[in-house]
């Protein structure tokens, strides 16, 4: 499907898909779909690095790189059916080389943020709350964190994450189930006193 140059300021009608066709076939609107898919995708992106790395302005490096790496990914001509799960799997690649080559923890999470939706008012949740939290996520093996993470905060699917993170679809529901064991089982004693 072609997109006409009078709908380039309109793109709301068209899939991911159509404008992954786009960007590649049609490079008189190039910028301005690459523009669109960046609208459409960078704040979950970004949230996703932020909590892997940490660090602000490294995460706005990396939002970039990501970027950067997926358009030369599309101009390849390489057929992407999913522009989010492919966006998150370079962003946990560029993030997991970097992590290695600083010796650091894979994964470390803004609380307040994790616990918030985006209709949350982030300062409703008690400092103690946020501090068992924490350290029920601290307690996870990596694997269950970053899977419950992509799942309870970036609202991916099971299928989505399995294509991030390049694990069968059941490894990925375990990973899950357990955390969310093990964070019911960690929090339970907190949830005990508040009662």
């Amino acid at each position: 499907m072609f997109l006409c140059t009078k709908m380039a300021s309109s793109f709301l009608p068209y899939s991911d898909r159509h404008l992954v066709v786009a960007l590649y076939q049609q490079e008189n609107l190039r910028e301005e779909v690459f523009r669109e898919l960046h609208r459409r995708h960078a704040a979950a992106v970004f949230v996703y690095i932020r909590r892997i790395l940490d660090d602000q302005a490294q995460a706005e490096d990396t939002l970039q790189e990501t970027f950067v790496d997926f358009l030369r990914y599309v101009l390849k001509g390489e057929d992407v059916a999913n522009v989010a799960a492919l966006l998150f799997r370079i962003a946990r690649n560029r993030c997991l080389n970097i992590k290695r080559s600083l010796h650091l923890r894979p994964l470390r999470l803004d609380d307040s943020a994790f616990l918030a939706n985006e209709h949350d008012d982030v300062h409703t949740f008690s400092d103690d709350l946020i501090e068992q939290l924490h350290a029920a996520l601290s307690a996870l093996s990596e694997e269950q964190r970053e899977a419950v993470v992509l799942q309870m905060y970036n609202g991916l699917s099971y299928q989505e994450i399995a294509e991030i993170t390049e694990v069968p679809l059941t490894t990925v529901r375990n990973r899950i189930a357990r955390a969310k064991n093990n964070l019911r089982t960690i929090l339970e004693p907190y949830r005990q006193q508040q009662r």
